[in-house]
């Protein structure tokens, strides 16, 4: 690119930040018309903001579930933000049952020792139950919160300390500002950029406004999801009941035989 055509693409860059910080000021001051969303897209927005605070909080919590200590919670939050490959660690019960299945062997036979060798495959079974719980969880409403935050959500706020990208809402924003700036007679008299300004903002709310309703979609599947997660909670719960009443039958067969 020529020096030219950079120095003039920087001369429209600061025209256009200066057009922008004065249509700015002057709504400020009541000194020049705004123009108003329409209702359908700022409630649209209050939506989409409020979605983003329940589905972050529902993932901290739903973490929070599948891991309680929150020292591995940190750790794994570590080791994906480094992309390291840690294995996974044995689920609670499993671990559990393998701890009787070992204090059994170094015991020998004894009624103690008996006692952990029948009670260990139901902690099994118990913690094959917790896992496909927390599987159907992940690959449902987790899922579908995670689809959310980490692709509609980007690509709709406005760009902050961190992602200073801008992006579909600030630049609706900003090319409002375009649009009222190039409408007033007093400042702008080129009614080709107007037009275009105009064009350009129109555009922009299209683009917004699908990315709304698709904020609405995710609202839909969220409501359907914790339904689901609700679903598979008691299905766990009712697993946990038949296991626990086995053991106890088969307990009261034992001392009965005795």
């Amino acid at each position: 690119m020529a020096f030219s055509e950079k120095w003039q693409q920087l001369m429209n860059s600061v025209s256009l930040g200066i057009n922008r910080a004065t249509q700015m000021g002057d709504e400020m001051f009541g000194n020049a018309p705004k123009t108003a969303y329409d209702k359908e897209t700022t409630t649209g927005f209050a939506y989409a903001d409020l979605l983003n605070k329940i589905c972050s909080e529902l993932k901290l919590q739903l973490e929070s579930m599948f891991t309680p200590n929150p020292i591995r919670r940190a750790a794994k939050l570590f080791t994906t933000e480094l992309n390291l490959n840690v294995p996974g660690d044995q689920p609670p019960l499993e671990k559990l049952a393998s701890i009787l299945n070992d204090c059994y062997v170094e015991m020998g036979n004894t009624d103690f020792s008996e006692t952990f060798v029948e009670f260990a495959p139901s902690l099994l079974e118990l913690g094959k139950s917790e896992q496909q719980m927390k599987v159907e969880i992940k690959d449902g409403l987790l899922a579908i919160i995670n689809d959310f935050l980490t692709g509609y959500w980007p690509d709709l706020q406005a760009s902050n300390a961190i992602n200073m990208s801008a992006r579909e809402r600030q630049k609706l924003d900003l090319l409002r500002l375009d649009y009222d700036w190039s409408r007033n007679g007093k400042r702008n008299r080129d009614a080709e950029k107007a037009e275009k300004a105009k064009e350009n903002f129109e555009r922009q709310i299209y683009v917004v406004q699908v990315l709304l309703k698709q904020c609405e979609v995710t609202r839909d599947k969220l409501a359907a999801g914790l339904l689901e997660m609700a679903k598979a909670q008691d299905r766990h719960y009712e697993r946990c009941e038949e296991i626990v009443q086995g053991l106890a039958v088969k307990a009261s067969e034992e001392e009965y035989v005795k």
